[in-house]
């Protein structure tokens, strides 16, 4: 399946949406160990050195852009419903 340019466009992770999710991250390891309300300044510095650290920051990104090609061929694909014997599906699983 080849992507227009505004697909393409679509399925860019921005720098918003990658802080938003670090700091949801971030929310969540201060809750595991026990901060469930944290202050908003002390999630935003751990948010930022997330992103900072290369290893992590990528990990962030590369699942917002998994999440958005995923949306994306779902809004492309059509799934429908059709009965099949048993025998009808193993040949439909050999072909493919």
């Amino acid at each position: 399946m080849a992507l227009s340019s505004a697909s393409n466009s679509r399925l860019r992770v921005s720098d918003e949406e990658a802080q938003a999710e670090a700091k949801e991250f971030a929310k969540a390891q201060f809750a595991q160990y026990g901060m469930p309300s944290a202050p908003e300044e002390m999630i935003a510095n751990f948010a930022k050195q997330i992103l900072e650290n290369k290893e992590q920051g990528q990990k962030i990104y590369e699942k917002l852009y998994e999440l958005k090609v995923v949306e994306y061929v779902k809004s492309k694909i059509k799934v429908s419903t059709k009965s099949v014997t048993s025998e009808e599906f193993a040949k439909l699983a050999q072909k493919a």
